[in-house]
């Protein structure tokens, strides 16, 4: 999914589809780090985010008002169209994006390459 750029370029795709019920990861090349800073779509769709690795896949992130994951105000990725993140992303430790939905969608993202 990536292209291998230089320290400081930016990562992004304004128009990522994803099919109903499919995956996406995304994995930078080894060797490369990215930061992900923003994750868009069209409209509150059900897209949760899950970090990835080579043993396992994590649950549903969440987000919440000062940095609180649990509790009042913590909400899954997929209730919010736009979520500013810090998110750092490298060939053996990466993000998979879900469409949890049956129809196709589509969301965009916005990063760093850090390395």
């Amino acid at each position: 999914m990536l292209l291998d750029m230089a320290s400081g370029d930016v990562y992004s795709d304004m128009y990522v589809q994803v099919s109903g019920s499919s995956e996406l990861d995304f994995q930078p090349s080894a060797g490369v780090e990215v930061v992900i800073t923003h994750f868009w779509s069209e409209e509150a769709v059900d897209f949760t985010l899950k970090g990835k690795d080579s043993g396992g896949t994590t649950g549903n992130l969440t987000v919440g008002l000062f940095g609180a994951a649990t509790g009042t105000g913590a909400s899954d990725i997929r209730e919010l169209s736009h979520t500013e993140l810090k998110l750092t992303a490298t060939n053996s430790q990466y993000w998979r994006f879900r469409n949890n939905g049956g129809s196709n969608q589509r969301f965009a993202y916005s990063g760093l390459q850090t390395k």
